[in-house]
């Protein structure tokens, strides 16, 4: 979609179309082989990863999800690349038979010098996501074996300066199957979703014997330096079979109901207990809805099938500020935002030439590619699209830095940032604007409450069972001394029983979990 696609701007849009625009940059001592001028956007900065000990990924395990490579920026100047090592690991007395260890390398860098200002070495037990990024410098590592998920927070800029930059704090351990991690698109909220362990040689459950999921929605708080470490802040906790992966931020979630003649209802539900109705958007398939700023959201619709994906952006006044068609599948969780600059990134797994679309649930072929795209929340303007390569179904091959000013991919075996144009004054007028529909922050701001949700309050004495027994449902609890983590604030345990509206579309399959 460059200067020939045209996007649907409703009437009250002042701009008029969109335009677009590229941030096209020379890459640091590359040429061309045939002295031709080079196709498409270049990077700024170019590095490559075999010198940091890279050793490159089978595209089969890319391919069934495995997490193999990551890039995060810390800050504007900083990245960290994590990526798996092929080497002998320690054997550990007691490891679960079920365990699959391997090794990873973490490695912070300087930018645009790439100098390599820390590393260290990871003992993993698994191949699943490791890493995720909380906002403002500190991420959170997953260690532990199949029997005990074992979360640690980490700020790498916090701690280099004392000479342990990878100084792990306790966050919070899982007492059964870790099933997912959420992260919200402001940083503000950690949705931590697990269930109860079972025993190896049990048969398939029945849909009426599958148990509960738990969901702890947890606040990061502290800097991560040695006076303030990073903790996890209970906010509450939901016990359901069927939420699946709710759209939320530290205000509050949002919410898509009815789907009669393919019209929903979308709201936004305030944690403090404001309801506001956000207009209606038509999909042939429930919506996947992501928060891009405290007051504008996604909304991935499809016209027809669900490989057909179009994108609708919204904001709280309520308006469609635009939509676009997407021309590929949207694996979840593959968002990057830069809500300061009223920008974000996405992935998409889009069909190359004569290929066909591949479900992404069931493996990518090589017709498949990945795509990361560039927008302006607000005009819509697309500012970069760059084809990635080994293509990731999991992500974490690509970051937007916190001020929007540039992007960085991992492609072709090397770290490639890209640089983007600076906010322009019309884009900053739309963001202000915008902003000012947003709702207010919680006056509790630890309080994470779904009664829009909730049908039927937890009995008394299934909540006495949370409470004194969190191993039987798998609820977090608190590592080391971070006391306020023990999730599950009293009277605010719900069980919940929905079936999810903006996630999975008819014909498709969830995507796998830890």
């Amino acid at each position: 979609m460059y200067v020939g696609a045209m996007m649907q701007v409703p009437w009250y849009r002042r701009d008029g179309w969109a335009r677009l625009r590229f941030a096209v940059g020379l890459a640091v001592g590359v040429t061309s082989a045939w002295g031709a001028a080079p196709r498409g956007p270049q990077p700024v900065l170019k590095l490559k990863l075999a010198e940091l000990g890279f050793p490159g990924i089978p595209q089969a395990l890319m391919d069934v999800g495995a997490s193999m490579v990551t890039a995060h920026y810390v800050d504007g100047t900083h990245l960290l690349v994590t990526f798996s090592l092929r080497e002998l690991v320690e054997r550990i007395p007691d490891d679960p038979p079920e365990d699959d260890d391997r090794a990873v390398a973490a490695v912070l860098l300087e930018l645009p010098t790439g100098k390599v200002l820390a590393r260290t070495r990871w003992h993993l037990h698994d191949h699943a996501q490791y890493l995720w990024n909380v906002g403002r410098g500190r991420f959170l590592l997953r260690t532990g074996n199949a029997r005990e998920t074992k979360l640690t927070a980490i700020a790498p800029l916090e701690n280099l300066a004392g000479g342990d930059a990878f100084r792990q704090m306790g966050f919070v351990r899982v007492r059964g199957k870790l099933d997912d991690l959420v992260v919200s698109p402001d940083f503000e909220v950690v949705t931590v979703e697990s269930s109860p362990l079972r025993e190896q040689g049990m048969r398939r459950l029945t849909e009426a014997e599958r148990p509960d999921e738990t969901f702890a929605f947890l606040r990061v708080v502290g800097t991560g330096s040695a006076e303030n470490p990073v903790k996890a802040a209970a906010a509450g906790m939901v016990r359901s079979r069927d939420l699946g992966a709710l759209p939320l931020n530290g205000r509050g979630y949002l919410v898509a109901e009815g789907g009669k003649r393919g019209r929903w209802a979308m709201s936004f539900q305030g944690f403090d207990g404001e309801t506001r109705k956000l207009g209606d958007v038509d999909s042939s398939c429930p919506p996947v809805m992501q928060f891009l700023g405290p007051a504008e959201f996604l909304a991935m619709s499809c016209r027809g099938s669900a490989d057909s994906m179009v994108a609708k952006v919204f904001d709280f006044a309520p308006h469609e500020i635009w939509e676009e068609p997407m021309g590929g599948t949207l694996p979840l969780d593959q968002f990057a935002n830069a809500e300061a600059a009223g920008r974000f990134a996405v992935s998409l797994l889009v069909p190359q030439s004569g290929g066909a679309t591949a479900v992404p649930t069931t493996g990518l072929t090589a017709a498949t590619a990945q795509e990361v795209r560039v927008y302006q929340t607000e005009s819509g303007d697309l500012l970069l699209k760059v084809v990635v390569t080994p293509t990731s179904r999991t992500g974490q091959n690509f970051d937007l830095s916190p001020d929007g000013r540039s992007l960085v991919v991992l492609r072709e075996g090397a770290i490639e940032v890209y640089a983007l144009p600076a906010l322009s004054a019309g884009d900053a007028k739309d963001l202000a604007e915008v902003r000012g529909f947003a709702p207010a922050v919680p006056v509790k701001e630890r309080e994470i409450s779904l009664k829009r949700l909730m049908v039927r309050s937890v009995e008394e004495g299934v909540r006495e069972e949370v409470e004194e027994k969190p191993a039987a449902v798998a609820a977090p609890v608190a590592d080391g001394a971070a006391a306020d983590a023990a999730v599950a604030n009293e009277g605010d345990v719900q069980t919940v029983r929905r079936k999810p509206p903006s996630l999975v579309g008819p014909g498709e399959a969830a995507a796998p979990k830890f």
